[in-house]
């Protein structure tokens, strides 16, 4: 004890010192519930990035700190200063995303789990506040570091819009798309949305100034999607449909020669039992029953039902096609495609032939 006594005496560090160490290990040590503290009611956000952010950036002035300290620099203040001043810059732009959510945002409600939802004015209101803070952070760094006088020229300001123009490409356009997409406020998270250009069905989870987040529907993976394919693309608003629900639809391929009342009957008792099997299908509205097209081989007949809970989508149209493969054998009745050519078969050719 009196050796580790004598050296910690010896370390060129003062009380100021030790405070910031302290700090500095502090927020490494809590920096996991720090990234978690304010995005709640986000389950589609993960906390690695911010937490690996947090830490390298921790890390990284832990140790010019310290290195600074013991080489006895003359820049020890002002890494110090520099340091605490990033760490609670970006505690107050969390705060900020926060505090405009809350504010501004919006309560949804998607497969049974509650989560807040960005709008236009939350998006913007963040926007502003990070870019004031962004602001403040650089003019307070330049007056730490004595170097007011990069303000008096264009040195800097030219840097910042030099590489705004650069990369303006790849985020402004998301931006503005995001923007629109909130102003419009037609893709609210919950929203189930069909884009057959790029084969999606899933609900949409987010929309922030640069990518949409939809959750597939058939595989349940997430889908970030830049705001610019989606402004772009032709996209199917599912959710919005009466209060009768949304109107799907099965197609069956019969042959020719069956009766036509036969046909209405079995398709008929196809509804019936999905609808005992599945409640998702509205059994309030009677099914439709149509001929879509007399094919070569078969008669496609379409069977349209309606929908009350659109997130059960799929698992409606696979109830219907699994009863309806039930019913085809009591109905005898087949769901197969007939074959109503012959095949030609050209005969081998005789390996002893005359050439």
């Amino acid at each position: 004890m009196d050796l580790l006594q004598i050296w910690v005496e010896q370390l060129p560090f003062n009380s100021f010192d030790y405070f910031i160490i302290s700090m500095n290990a502090a927020v490494f040590m809590l920096s996991k519930y720090v990234a978690n503290l304010f995005i709640t009611g986000r389950p589609h956000q993960t906390t690695g990035q911010r937490l690996w952010l947090l830490r390298t950036l921790n890390l990284i002035l832990f140790v010019s700190y310290i290195c600074a300290v013991l080489f006895q620099l003359s820049v020890v203040p002002e890494i110090s200063q520099t340091g605490l001043l990033l760490l609670l810059s970006y505690v107050a732009n969390q705060l900020i995303s926060y505090w405009a959510l809350k504010k501004h945002g919006r309560l949804k409600q998607i497969e049974d789990k509650e989560i807040h939802s960005d709008t236009y004015t939350s998006e913007t209101v963040s926007l502003v506040g990070s870019f004031i803070l962004l602001m403040i952070c650089v003019l307070t760094t330049l007056n730490i570091w004595g170097l007011e006088s990069w303000l008096q020229t264009t040195s800097v300001l030219g840097g910042i819009l030099v590489m705004i123009f650069f990369t303006k490409e790849y985020w402004i356009g998301d931006m503005i798309s995001g923007l629109i997409i909130l102003y419009n406020d037609q893709l609210q998270p919950g929203t189930i949305i069909r884009i057959k250009e790029k084969d999606i069905l899933g609900v949409v989870l987010q929309v922030s100034l640069t990518q949409t987040v939809i959750r597939d529907l058939i595989q349940r993976h997430e889908i970030l999607t830049p705001n610019t394919t989606i402004r772009n693309t032709t996209i199917e608003l599912l959710s919005n449909s009466p209060k009768s629900g949304l109107s799907d639809y099965v197609d069956f391929n019969l042959s020719y020669g069956l009766d036509l009342s036969k046909v209405e009957e079995f398709l008929t008792k196809i509804w019936e039992d999905s609808c005992e099997l599945e409640k998702a299908i509205n059994n309030d509205v009677r099914p439709r029953i149509t001929i879509v097209d007399n094919g070569d081989h078969a008669v496609t007949w379409r069977l349209y039902y309606n929908i009350n809970n659109i997130f059960k989508l799929l698992e409606a149209r696979n109830t219907i096609n699994r009863v309806a493969y039930i019913c085809s054998i009591e109905a005898a009745i087949g769901l197969n495609t007939p074959l109503t050519h012959e095949l030609l078969k050209t005969p081998p050719e005789n390996k002893f032939s005359r050439r």
